[in-house]
């Protein structure tokens, strides 16, 4: 949860974590792939992680294939992330702070043990 909070700060006081957002979305040239999918697979590999070891715990349902668990955590963090990126100058500072609220809020509640 700490660490979500500051990304939701970083991103509001760096302009750059915006347009950083907005490149990775729109799609990288051929030669800059690389680096994008280098992104991408670490943050994958990092929600793997996180969620083996809250099912371990049991902080995290295990109600689910693991699998199947991983994908709708990653589409889930994926959709918000390009929706926020997407609308982000439509919306308030305050708005913008209750979405990412809301947002985390979701995702502890389809992650949450049952």
């Amino acid at each position: 949860e700490a660490f979500f909070a500051e990304l939701t700060a970083v991103s509001a006081r760096e302009a750059s974590a915006l347009t950083l957002g907005r490149m990775f979305y729109a799609g990288a040239p051929d030669d800059e792939a690389g680096a994008a999918a280098e992104l991408i697979n670490a943050v994958r590999g990092w929600v793997e992680e996180l969620l083996r070891v809250g099912r371990r715990c049991g902080a995290v349902r295990d109600d689910l294939p693991e699998a199947l668990q991983y994908e709708v955590a990653v589409r889930l963090l994926q959709v918000f992330d390009e929706w926020t990126v997407a609308h982000y100058e439509e919306l308030t500072a305050g708005d913008r702070e209750q979405l990412a609220v809301a947002q985390f809020a979701t995702v502890k509640r389809v992650l949450a043990a049952v």
